[in-house]
């Protein structure tokens, strides 16, 4: 269940969220606990079972049925993507770059779809 031209299983990108099999071919939308963002934040987070309960709760209440509803009704009206602007994520990447991150955990943001296809935003200051 992935929107046309995003397919989730894609491996050569980190997402943010996955896709869980449960048992019976059940499945569930998982925040990605392996992505970099998602461990750096829980590196310097300083009330980590606080944060994990907000994500937790983030997992367990997504909108699924007003999400599904809305793709039916105005397939391209949701523009999801416009949560972050360019500026937000320029700004995400300089911060990122002032905190002195190896060149592996560079790597790795640049396989995050938030980065790829933004190379350029760490290639100064490496």
């Amino acid at each position: 269940m992935s929107l046309p031209g995003r397919k989730i299983e894609d491996k050569t990108v980190t997402r943010f969220w996955e896709l869980v099999p449960l048992s019976g071919g059940d499945l569930r939308f998982s925040i990605n606990q392996e992505h970099p963002l998602y461990l750096k934040l829980l590196d310097s987070c300083t009330d980590e079972e606080l944060l994990t309960a907000y994500l937790n709760g983030l997992q367990a209440y997504l909108p699924l049925e007003a999400i599904q509803s809305n793709l039916q009704q105005h397939p391209h009206k949701i523009k999801q993507e416009t949560s972050l602007s360019e500026e937000q994520i320029t700004e995400l990447a300089e911060k990122l770059k002032s905190a002195g991150l190896s060149p592996e955990y560079i790597e790795s943001l640049l396989k995050a779809e938030l980065f790829k296809n933004r190379t350029e935003l760490f290639k100064n200051g490496k």
